[in-house]
């Protein structure tokens, strides 16, 4: 039968709205691959990990304890507005001010800073959060919560170990008692905050406490003083208030792990807890629909139930809306989710990366990146 005008157009159309359906369904299959990339990778990391929670339980015992030790200090106070204001112009960066409640710049003096550092250890136990204004103002979004420098306050109480030492050296275990008891006592105003930085720095000065308050006693012939501090420094090693794999948790893990019952256990440390919420914000990065369409509903749900059982950390709830504008940001702008970035892929980008930024929609993309490169 000869082929007609017609009929060959009529091919010609067929075969290109097949061609076209062919490149929209590889195009559509290439980019469901690409939002799957950060679930690929945690499922090839450990995909059947368990997090232990155990460690992170022993809160309450390590804080009554570690009263016992401090009670010869005396009745602590609640910290004096110009300390407050003097440890925090120590401890936070000039670039976070605005977070911070109103201090001078800090006076470096040697005798000043001291003298602040021991009244900052013999307050009454600061709340979550201390420091920083009401509302968390100067903050974009959760992850921009601002934390203390840590460096400069473990110079302090490393001078104030030295002090002790010296102290030994010469005979005098009552200073060395005395200063070890300060360790301890600053160290409370760390290991109860929901920021896993400030309790996980908080562990160390715990530790380096109660090694000292061990030398001390044991040199002051103090037998059951040194059994306490033993037994201090073995619960503070056996205390983590960040689980190991709470972090980076595979999405295997993740889906196993009722998260809502962790942030409402008030036998976990309030790092443990505060992390849970943060690992359910970045679950989106680890969902492929979420990748590919934004932060579900449901997700914000989750977070605000999260937030609700968690209710008996102070100040947590002032965090709320920051939470929301992180998962907003994936949403809506991706491309400044980590910073700028619209940097160029990497030179050592495989290939078949590389073809699938030709197909795959620009916002799509813009969220495998931002997961990617912020650390999902």
């Amino acid at each position: 039968m000869p082929v007609t005008t017609r009929s060959a157009g009529a091919k010609l159309l067929w075969l290109t709205a097949l061609t076209a359906a062919g490149l929209v369904a590889s195009a559509t299959a290439a980019t469901v691959y690409s939002a799957g990339k950060i679930q690929r990778k945690h499922a090839r990391l450990d995909s059947a990990s368990v997090v232990s929670l155990d460690a992170a339980r022993g809160t309450a015992s390590l804080v009554a304890l570690t009263d016992s030790l401090v009670a010869p200090l005396g009745p602590l106070s609640p910290i004096d507005s110009i300390t407050l204001a003097q440890i925090v112009a120590l401890l936070t960066a000039p670039a976070d001010s605005a977070t911070w409640i109103p201090h001078a710049a800090a006076d470096t003096a040697h005798a000043a800073t001291t003298a602040a550092y021991r009244r900052w250890t013999r307050s009454a136990p600061l709340t979550a959060f201390w420091g920083i204004r009401p509302g968390f103002p100067g903050i974009e979004d959760s992850r921009a919560v601002p934390m203390l420098r840590l460096q400069p306050l473990k110079r302090l109480w490393k001078e104030s170990e030295a002090a002790a030492d010296s102290a030994l050296s010469a005979g005098d275990t009552d200073t060395a008692l005395l200063r070890a008891r300060e360790t301890l006592a600053g160290a409370r105003h760390l290991i109860n905050q929901p920021s896993p930085i400030d309790a996980l720095v908080g562990r160390v000065m715990l530790s380096d406490g109660a090694k000292l308050l061990a030398r001390a006693a044991l040199q002051a012939d103090q037998p059951a003083l040194h059994s306490s501090a033993q037994r201090l420094l073995s619960m503070t090693r056996a205390w983590t208030p960040v689980p190991r794999g709470l972090w980076t948790m595979s999405p295997r893990t993740a889906a196993s792990t009722n998260l809502l019952d962790m942030a409402g256990d008030r036998t976990l440390s309030p790092a443990t807890r505060f992390v849970a919420i943060e690992v359910m914000v970045a679950g989106a990065c680890v969902n492929t629909r979420e990748v590919l369409f934004g932060p579900s509903a449901a997700r914000h749900e989750a977070v605000n139930a999260m937030i609700d059982a968690a209710g008996d950390i102070p100040r947590l709830s002032e965090l709320r809306p920051f939470f929301h504008r992180t998962l907003a940001k994936l949403d809506q702008s991706p491309e400044t989710f980590a910073g700028d970035t619209r940097r160029p892929p990497p030179s050592d980008e495989p290939m078949l990366q590389t073809l699938l930024r030709l197909v795959v929609p620009a916002r799509v993309q813009a969220r495998v990146d931002a997961c990617d490169w912020s650390g999902a």
